[in-house]
């Protein structure tokens, strides 16, 4: 069975591009990885509400969010890697 492929999707454009990250590293790095949440209906209609007003998806307002809460914890990051290595 071949892949399914997207390219002429028209719901395409209304997904936001892959974009490349750049940490510490010199590694680029793209969204690749997923992750299933569970949100109470308000925090869930509140976020897309903000996301709706920014001009951004959902997907990309959480990982705004996200991205910042590492910076603010990278000390517990390096612990982390301190004792265990990197993952």
């Amino acid at each position: 069975m071949s892949k399914k492929s997207f390219k002429d999707n028209p719901a395409m454009a209304f997904i936001t591009h892959t974009t490349d990250y750049t940490h510490d590293t010199d590694r680029k790095e793209t969204k690749s990885k997923r992750l299933n949440l569970l949100l109470p209906p308000s925090l869930h209609s509140n976020l897309l509400k903000i996301a709706r007003v920014e001009g951004i998806s959902l997907n990309e307002l959480i990982n705004i969010v996200l991205k910042k809460h590492e910076q603010q914890n990278q000390e517990a990051i390096n612990k982390f890697t301190d004792i265990w290595g990197e993952l």
